[in-house]
């Protein structure tokens, strides 16, 4: 009698820290995404002082945004990973029922 197989739902996708701060920061302050810092210190060499200053606190709020972007996108990601696993303990329960019923079902015709 063949062994029935059974399939996991596929996994969640989780992204690098580096792709889910991009992702983020871009949509918030997208000077501050990783392939742009190292370009800002020549961008605003001659800068005075009070542009300085605006653009730190211009910063300073981005990551504050930042922040609340980032608990929500780890609060998806970890429903995301219950649901995975919610299904995939079905999955296997699934298969489990039936191969326990294959057995029964030898056993008793």
């Amino acid at each position: 009698m063949p062994t029935q197989t059974f399939s996991l739902p596929a996994p969640p996708t989780i992204p690098t820290g580096k792709e889910i701060y991009d992702s983020i920061m871009s949509r918030i302050e997208p000077e501050l995404v990783s392939r742009s810092v190292s370009l800002l210190q020549e961008k605003y060499k001659n800068e005075n002082p009070a542009q300085k200053e605006e653009r730190k606190n211009r910063y300073n709020r981005a990551f504050v945004e930042y922040g609340k972007h980032y608990k929500k996108f780890l609060a998806d990601l970890e429903e995301e990973l219950h649901h995975y696993q919610r299904e995939a303990m079905r999955s296997v329960e699934a298969w489990s029922r039936a191969q326990e019923q294959r057995k029964l079902d030898t056993l008793f015709l």
